[in-house]
């Protein structure tokens, strides 16, 4: 029986789940906006070829010019020089030198930065903001990001994850992190927050269920989102969506000139299937049946040749009709084993606490892989991209059926 096998016991726990550093500083945060949104405290005035602008707000920003990192830029001929000199300067100077060029267009050199730059007429306390924001360049600070310090946000619900529970978690993860040696991240330290707590700023967020993240941050998640399109700021999920399971598992199936047909049961699909079989030769292997959905029939019968998600059976996997089908489990299952195992001794947690610890942090894992791939200047998208790449090399399925698992070699 399933129920006698440790790995059977770990696998099913994991499918049956359902402030040391301040906010960033006031100043920067509206030095950001006006950098990067032309959205400042009061209304910003703009003037462009001589002419003023009405409903200037949100044009020209500084940062569509001079680039995020203030590293400049040249395009059909007009040059947007780099901004990060005013870190060197002392604050009257470099106030001095930014007034210079907002209000007369003229340059660090002294000479004229020509038509292509606008005219801006701002608040003092917008010019000062803008001020405190260029000196922090070319590695500008952001919510969840400044010079020291990277903030990783913790979003448990759905995980099935007591309060008591989380402890463990983030001692686990700050041990991943302190691999990385004494500089940290490029210099920067990972700390670990649990964002259900308090209002914490983060650059990224480690969650069980898609979550949004704030317009700054981006995240990743355990579970895949539900729906076609997610929420905003999600990157990417350790486990595949159902429709892309099911693409691969037909593949691997079609590749091996398998007959295969697709039931549905329950709820329709959410994407197209494909619903019919493979044209069966004189010696075609039996055929198979991928079923997306619950057993509907009420007898035990024999299921060796059905292919059923785990996503999708929920509690049903325990079904003693399943006894003998063949159940996709889209995880490294058997590594996550393994770190459940070391876990429950080391931390006294039960098997199902232990499996959802394992799977957030080869989360974890991945979330640094992909953050230190973009070295110390990383910004948001660039880090949703890789991490995007990052977490889908790590895809996998896995068939248990039985005592039996086997890892299927698909490609997503």
């Amino acid at each position: 029986m399933r129920g006698s096998n440790a790995l059977w016991t770990v696998a099913t726990s994991l499918l049956l789940i359902g402030a040391s550093s301040a906010a960033l500083d006031d100043s920067l945060t509206v030095g950001r906006a006006i950098y990067t949104a032309s959205q400042g405290t009061s209304p910003i005035q703009i003037s462009f070829l001589g002419q003023p602008l009405e409903q200037s707000s949100g044009l020209f920003p500084c940062a569509s010019c001079h680039g995020e990192r203030a590293r400049g830029d040249s395009e059909g001929g007009i040059v947007a020089p780099p901004l990060t000199r005013f870190a060197a300067l002392s604050e009257a100077a470099a106030r001095q030198a930014l007034l210079a060029a907002l209000v007369r267009g003229v340059g660090f050199d002294g000479r004229s930065l020509g038509q292509g730059m606008p005219r801006y007429s701002m608040a003092k306390e917008d010019v000062d903001a803008l001020l405190a924001y260029l000196r922090t360049m070319p590695n500008p600070s952001r919510p969840g990001l400044t010079p020291s310090v990277l903030t990783v946000g913790l979003d448990m619900r759905g995980s099935g994850l007591s309060p008591a529970e989380l402890r463990p978690l983030i001692e686990e993860m700050e041990a991943q992190a302190n691999q990385l040696g004494e500089t940290g991240l490029f210099g920067r330290r990972i700390e670990i927050v649990d964002m259900l707590t308090g209002d914490r700023d983060v650059f990224v967020s480690l969650s069980w269920l898609p979550r949004a993240t704030g317009s700054e941050a981006f995240g990743v998640s355990i579970r895949p989102p539900s729906a076609a399109e997610a929420p905003k700021g999600h990157c990417a999920s350790l486990q595949p969506s159902i429709e892309d399971q099911y693409r691969a598992l037909l593949n691997y199936l079609h590749e091996r000139s398998i007959p295969v047909e697709t039931i549905l049961e329950g709820p329709q699909a959410s994407f197209d299937v494909s619903t019919s079989e493979l044209p069966r030769g004189e010696h075609a292997v039996p055929s198979v049946r991928v079923v997306l959905g619950r057993p509907q029939s009420t007898t035990a019968g024999t299921r060796e040749n059905e292919y059923y998600f785990a996503d999708l059976l929920g509690p049903a996997i325990l079904d003693p009709k399943l006894e003998s089908a063949r159940i996709i489990i889209a995880a490294p299952v058997e590594r996550q084993v393994e770190l459940a195992s070391v876990l429950m001794t080391r931390h006294n947690l039960a098997p199902r606490s232990a499996g959802s610890i394992a799977a957030l942090m080869q989360a974890n894992t991945s979330l640094l892989t992909a953050l230190a791939a973009e070295g110390r200047a990383i910004d948001a998208k660039r880090g949703c991209d890789t991490l995007a790449l990052e977490v889908r090399k790590n895809w996998s399925l896995f068939v248990i059926q039985g005592n039996d698992i086997t890892k299927l070699d698909v490609v997503f």
